[in-house]
């Protein structure tokens, strides 16, 4: 038995030090680090202060989040424009001096803005914390809101049912673990398997359909809210899409969402006052001058995943000329 324990010793030896040596190479590699719970629940989430991130597997980034544990470069004492999203915005596989809400930073040097893009919040769970937001930030000018679908259903919110709750712990074995950067991939990529059978049911579950004016009632009932939390809180509210792409066999740009409802939306918006940007021109322009497209990186698929530093461009460029349009009017 004494014979074995100089073995067992080095095994554990052996296991820490390789450990060490693979978390080395993800913090250069893969990491994002850990998040903790938003009190002030403008999101889910959140990432520690100053925590460190990087990527090289979707892009080529290397970011650090500010003192609020959102991806900027810093924390304006004054936000003019505030933008919720999700991992889009977040940014995180491109430079934060990239970002759509950096960009739109340069755009307009006399305003400030500020971005609290965060993975897993769509369109609706954006919505449901925008008077958190309001509250807590108090933008001075606009609050931009990201949709990367046009929203369907009644009150458009049978799908927000859906993704409302966070998937998310902070505490316990799993949590701790995923601080070490080797083992954190492991533990996330397991979790993200455990869940698909739930994943699928939602899938599976059928959708309603709506005729043109039921669609554009039940639309104007979720952005009179929306218009009316804003008036509350003095600022004007921009919804932007960010629609899907991909590239066909011949070359041609197409988006594969069905964008049926996308004039009623937009009609709705126009009514109730909300700016709504729609940048697939920007995109389609950007296509046919540069060749490239708003998704996709050279280390992954052409036109699929998240926004890349020209998409980021595009859609800042949409955005600002809405926002310039729409002050020229006053």
């Amino acid at each position: 038995m004494k014979s074995l324990v100089p073995y067992i010793i080095k095994m554990l030896l052996a296991f820490v030090f390789s450990i060490a040596i693979v978390s080395i190479f993800c913090i250069g590699y893969r990491y994002s680090g850990v998040r903790e719970p938003d009190p002030y629940g403008v999101t889910d989430y959140k990432w520690k202060a100053g925590q460190f991130k990087s990527t090289m597997v979707e892009g080529f980034a290397w970011n650090q989040v500010d003192s609020l544990g959102y991806v900027n470069d810093s924390v304006p004492t004054k936000i003019d424009m505030l933008l919720m999203g999700s991992s889009h915005q977040e940014a995180l596989n491109v430079s934060a001096k990239q970002s759509t809400a950096a960009q739109l930073d340069s755009i307009f040097p006399n305003y400030s803005v500020y971005n609290t893009g965060m993975s897993g919040h769509g369109f609706y769970h954006s919505l449901s914390r925008l008077e958190n937001a309001l509250s807590y930030f108090k933008p001075r000018r606009y609050i931009l809101i990201e949709t990367c679908f046009v929203p369907t259903g009644p009150s458009m919110s049978w799908f927000a049912k859906q993704i409302l709750k966070p998937n998310e712990t902070y505490s316990g074995l799993s949590y701790q673990l995923q601080k070490i950067p080797a083992l954190k991939w492991y533990i996330v990529n397991f979790e993200i398997w455990a869940n698909l059978g739930s994943f699928k049911k939602q899938q599976e579950i059928k959708k309603p359909e709506y005729s043109a004016e039921d669609y554009e009632k039940e639309a104007e009932k979720l952005l009179s809210a929306i218009k009316e939390t804003c008036n509350r809180h003095g600022v004007i509210p921009i919804i932007f899409y960010n629609p899907t792409q991909m590239l066909e066999k011949n070359g041609r740009v197409a988006y594969p969402e069905n964008k049926k409802m996308l004039p009623f939306f937009k009609k709705q918006c126009d009514k109730t006052g909300i700016i709504f940007v729609d940048p697939t021109e920007n995109f389609n322009e950007m296509y046919a001058s540069q060749h490239v497209l708003a998704h996709g990186f050279t280390n992954t698929a052409v036109g699929v995943g998240h926004m890349n530093e020209h998409g980021h461009r595009a859609l800042a460029s949409a955005i600002a000329s809405a926002i310039e349009l729409w002050e020229g009017r006053k």
